[in-house]
């Protein structure tokens, strides 16, 4: 198992033609933010956090 974990812990996982349409749009000024997309995963993210932590008795 811990082959494993060290196997895909090197595995690149990045989307180059992504990044890079991005590193474009932010610097010709046309990348756009979803707002409500942004604050969706913030809310999920909290959540998940919030179920991860110990709850005091």
């Amino acid at each position: 198992m811990r082959s494993l974990e060290s196997q895909l812990a090197s595995v690149d996982v990045t989307d180059a033609g992504k990044v890079e349409s991005v590193k474009a749009a932010l610097a010709n000024g046309t990348f756009a933010v979803d707002a409500e997309v942004v604050a969706d995963r913030l809310i999920d993210h909290t959540k998940e956090t919030l179920r991860k932590r110990p709850r005091k008795k």
